[in-house]
């Protein structure tokens, strides 16, 4: 069995939602089409926000993706990040 988060893209109820499997290979499709996300702290950005039930700090982010960096930098390549996924 395949655990699925799904998330709207839209308001619109006729329009398919974001779709992300997160166990086995991760997939994302967008209105029934794949997505490939190139890079690897765009994936793991997205996985960990579609699990998390509550809003993710920023700080917590910033420690998952880049522990051994400045708080300002890491900041600085999350809002990059952020970009980048919307």
């Amino acid at each position: 069995m395949t655990q699925s988060v799904l998330l709207a893209a839209t308001q619109h109820a006729t329009e398919r939602p974001l779709h992300i499997t997160l166990l086995g290979s991760p997939q994302l499709t967008v209105r029934g089409t794949p997505i490939a996300l190139p890079r690897r702290q765009l994936r793991a950005l997205l996985y960990r926000l579609a699990v998390a039930p509550q809003p993710v700090p920023r700080e917590q982010l910033c420690f998952l993706l880049w522990p051994d960096i400045a708080e300002a930098a890491a900041r600085r390549n999350l809002t990059v990040l952020l970009n980048q996924l919307r």
